[in-house]
């Protein structure tokens, strides 16, 4: 018996019923502390401090008397436990080769002939010359070994467990199994159920519930005044549509009239030029000076006019996605990043979050586009197949006592950086360069669109139905 299985034949119905939840997926127990099942130890009485041959950090006392047992406690224990005898109120101290944060045992023995109602199983650690109420769990008081204490916080090296009632320790023979002490929450199971069975069964609830008819045949418009949209077929209006325009001027026109009277001009200008000339010569003769440097700038003259005849081309683009089919494929992968919040001790209070992975393989857009460089225009409406979108949202599970079952909501779902149309389309003698950034536009335009259709009115009908369909039965302490 190891603490990885101590508990996998207990089912819900009778099943271990685990308070403490992890934090984070981090590693083991063992790997930071130490982690007992007394199962390699001699049972019958031992004396104190009592060292679990599995557990040697770990150092037990009987806070009144000699009194500890180790045995088979029946439904008690969880094969063999550690029990703390006599009829007095005695604590079992927890002494550490050195100081922890976490503390998780697994406790039975609250007889309900001798634990009133409203008794508590409680957990302190010392701190200075103070004992620090650290965990606490109402107790359930059918004498079993079914709840659990999960303490994490300020590390110390001591501990001590037993059972109160409002302020008093009962006289009562506690018995505690599973004992970890380290510095991380020990993964092994959540609710009564492992992680892989709890993965397994969300992952498969998530995707019963995507193909049911009441979220395939859900409508929701991704702009208020376009037409409903479903998943599977998801009309885009002009929510996905950009365009832009330039000056070609490697496609330039130039009007031969025009050019042709400037060239006019500058011979008329040459010939006013060559008389300026003659007649600054003949004053020569005279003793005067004279310039025709503003006479003569010909050439000048013909380029600002050419400037006025050149025609450049207009040139641009309009590209519009208008519908999104296929994403009704959406098929959640996996689910990771496990977390928890919540009480630990609580069933009912206690969060469980994951990540969720997605994909839709089957997806295609229909797309239309026009581009125009002067006089010659080209349209056409296309399809793509964009094959794989991704996309990740964070689900939720928590246990229902009332209803006696766990339920999953998911609270977020974004698509990832989907290529929903590429440049394959684009004619090669156009301005590539333009069309491309208009591609990345119509992209990133596209994926905001969806997610904020997916994570808002969509994601509202997928949780209407996950709230009324349990992930897996449960039965609360």
């Amino acid at each position: 018996m190891t603490n990885d299985t101590s508990h996998a034949h207990r089912r819900p119905h009778g099943s271990l019923l685990l308070a403490g939840l992890v934090l984070l997926l981090t590693g083991t127990a063992e790997a930071d502390g130490w982690s007992t099942d007394f199962s390699a130890d001699a049972t019958g009485p031992v004396a104190e401090p009592f060292t679990s041959m599995m557990a040697v950090g770990i150092h037990f006392y009987d806070t009144s008397g000699d009194e500890l047992m180790v045995g088979d406690f029946g439904e008690a224990s969880d094969g063999v436990g550690l029990r703390v005898d006599g009829d007095d109120s005695s604590r079992l101290k927890l002494e550490l080769d050195e100081p922890k944060t976490v503390v998780v045992l697994d406790f039975g023995g609250d007889d309900p002939d001798k634990v009133p109602e409203g008794s508590v199983a409680k957990l302190q650690g010392k701190f200075g010359s103070f004992w620090v109420d650290v965990a606490s769990v109402s107790l359930n008081r059918n004498g079993k070994m079914d709840q659990r204490l999960t303490a994490s916080g300020t590390a110390t090296d001591k501990y001590r467990f037993f059972f109160e009632l409002n302020g008093t320790a009962l006289p009562v023979a506690e018995i505690v199994d599973n004992v970890t002490v380290g510095d991380t929450v020990p993964m092994d199971q959540f609710w009564g159920y492992s992680v892989d069975e709890l993965s397994d069964d969300a992952i498969a609830v998530l995707n019963q519930v995507i193909q049911s008819d009441a979220v395939q045949d859900a409508t929701f418009k991704v702009t208020s005044d376009c037409e409903d949209s479903t998943l599977n077929d998801i009309e885009l209006c002009d929510a996905a549509k950009v365009s832009d325009t330039y000056d070609d001027t490697d496609n330039a026109t130039w009007d031969d009239i025009c050019t042709g009277t400037c060239d006019a001009a500058k011979v008329s200008c040459d010939a006013v030029c060559e008389s300026c000339k003659v007649a600054c010569c003949y004053g020569c003769i005279w003793g005067k000076t004279c310039s025709c440097s503003s006479t003569c700038k010909c050439s000048e003259v013909r380029d600002d006019c050419y400037d006025g005849c050149v025609s450049f081309a207009e040139a641009g683009y309009s590209i519009e996605i208008r519908s999104v089919k296929g994403l009704g494929d959406l098929t959640v992968t996996d689910v990771t990043d496990l977390a928890v919040g919540g009480n630990l001790n609580d069933w009912s209070s206690t969060i469980l979050t994951m990540k969720a992975d997605a994909k839709a393989t089957k997806v295609k857009t229909t797309f239309h586009y026009r581009v125009y460089d002067g006089a010659i225009v080209l349209e056409d409406t296309l399809s793509y197949t964009v094959g794989e979108a991704s996309g990740a949202g964070q689900l939720v599970l928590q246990a229902d006592c009332e209803r006696d079952a766990i339920y999953a909501q998911l609270t977020s779902f974004s698509l990832y950086d989907v290529e929903w149309i590429d440049d394959s389309w684009i004619p090669d003698i156009y301005g590539m360069s333009y069309i491309e950034d208009g591609i990345d536009e119509l992209n990133e335009l596209l994926n905001s669109a969806l997610g904020g259709s997916l994570s808002s009115e969509l994601l509202d009908v997928l949780n209407d139905v996950l709230e009324d369909t349990p992930i897996l039965p449960v039965s609360c302490p």
